[in-house]
């Protein structure tokens, strides 16, 4: 049986080039929060209050813009940002992917000019937040071109 053993009771010092790093419990590394825990709790409310703040902006554009200016102001502006990080959130709990796909909802609402749902994020060529995350990490599984990681030689390169 192996015991609990939290790393705040630990003082565990690591030391690069002569010098002791100080320990800290969250940061902003490239516009993500993380903690040590890796709880994704800080991103995913910062995440969505910005989001959110976008999406009511971008709702007094809803008369003056056409269908294919929303969907584009919609993608780069929102779901844009959901994409970026949507490959370390695996595996994220459920409530918090719920959170993220009724922000999608909204944003497809915005879009459509009315209460979205799935198939609504579907019509317009949007993959739910589930599926989207797991489409994303198939695509940093899958290396282009058939070159398996470990080739180097461009001699050795095979396709599939």
């Amino acid at each position: 049986m192996s015991r609990y053993h939290s790393l705040e009771e630990r003082d565990l010092p690591i030391v690069c080039g002569g010098s002791a790093l100080k320990r800290i419990s969250r940061t902003k590394l490239l516009g993500v929060y993380m903690d040590q825990h890796l709880s994704w709790d800080r991103h995913v409310n910062s995440f969505l209050n910005s989001s959110y703040g976008t999406l009511s902006v971008l709702r007094k554009l809803t008369n003056l813009a056409p269908f294919s200016v929303r969907k584009h102001l919609e993608g780069s502006l929102v779901l844009l940002k959901l994409n970026y990080t949507c490959t370390i959130f695996h595996p994220l709990p459920a409530y918090q992917e719920t959170r993220l796909q009724r922000l999608q909802n909204a944003c497809a609402g915005f879009v459509t000019r009315k209460f979205a749902g799935l198939e609504d994020i579907i019509k317009l060529n949007w993959l739910p937040v589930k599926k989207n995350v797991e489409f994303n990490i198939l695509k940093l599984a899958h290396k282009p071109g058939g070159v398996l990681p470990y080739e180097t030689d461009g001699d050795a390169r095979r396709k599939f």
